[in-house]
């Protein structure tokens, strides 16, 4: 990387004790760089890069922070490539009750691929509710333009939330009506996904099979065990426990 520009830090006194945006250019390629500790994304990357799309990733170290560089998934080459947020395709606003079924609906409507990614979409559903990435709201989600219509983008800014932070609520309803997410309810809703009931199940042991696993990939953050304690409650609830028991 030739040069750093553009760096802001924000200390927040959460778990996510600081942020450090940044961006690095380096010949025509161009990434973003996020700072976290304990580095909640980079377990949700980690965790969630077996069975969806992820941008490329890469942890190192700027000013003596730990840096967890995302390469830009609206590039190609120097190309770049058409970006939709969510709020933009329901023409929604910030702090609207919105939905996944309504994330959905966009797929169908005019996705590209609309059968494959609905079937991300609502893995990525599971995922989010098994480590409660209750901070899923809306400008976390997006498309990217290709030919035939819209793709559902990469999963970016995943953060597992113990339960002493903030409480098992999505900032995006399941359905249309609760942010609850318990099991049952995920799966009531595959059917909008065209997801029959045998593939769901499936696909929840699948996820399930990955995030019990978090111990083991949390590790390589080098946590303390006060802070392996601290998060546990956002990986260990009764949804994960009846995940695993499918």
């Amino acid at each position: 990387m030739e040069r750093l520009v553009d760096v802001y830090l924000a200390i927040d006194g959460s778990v996510r004790i600081g942020r450090l945006w940044a961006r690095a250019c380096s010949g025509r390629e161009s990434a973003s760089f996020e700072f976290t500790d304990p580095a909640p994304d980079r377990w949700g990357q980690t965790l969630l890069r077996r069975h969806e799309r992820v941008p490329r990733r890469q942890l190192a170290t700027v000013l003596n922070k730990p840096v967890l560089i995302i390469e830009r998934f609206d590039r190609r080459g120097s190309e770049r490539i058409p970006y939709m947020s969510a709020p933009t395709a329901m023409a929604a606003r910030d702090g609207d009750t919105r939905s996944y079924l309504e994330l959905a609906e966009v797929l169908q409507r005019s996705g590209a691929a609309p059968a494959r990614d609905l079937e991300q979409l609502w893995r990525r559903v599971v995922f989010n509710v098994l480590v409660s990435n209750v901070d899923d709201h809306l400008r976390n989600h997006g498309f990217l333009h290709e030919p035939g219509g819209w793709r559902l983008a990469p999963a970016f800014d995943l953060d597992p939330v113990p339960t002493d932070v903030r409480p098992r609520g999505h900032a995006l309803a399941i359905d249309e009506d609760d942010p609850g997410a318990p099991l049952p309810r995920v799966l009531a809703i595959a059917p909008q996904f065209n997801i029959k009931a045998a593939r769901a199940r499936a696909i929840v042991r699948e996820v399930a099979a990955v995030t019990r696993r978090w111990r083991r990939f949390a590790s390589d953050c080098s946590l303390t065990q006060r802070q392996f304690d601290r998060m546990a409650t956002a990986f260990e609830h009764d949804g994960a426990s009846a995940a695993r028991a499918l």
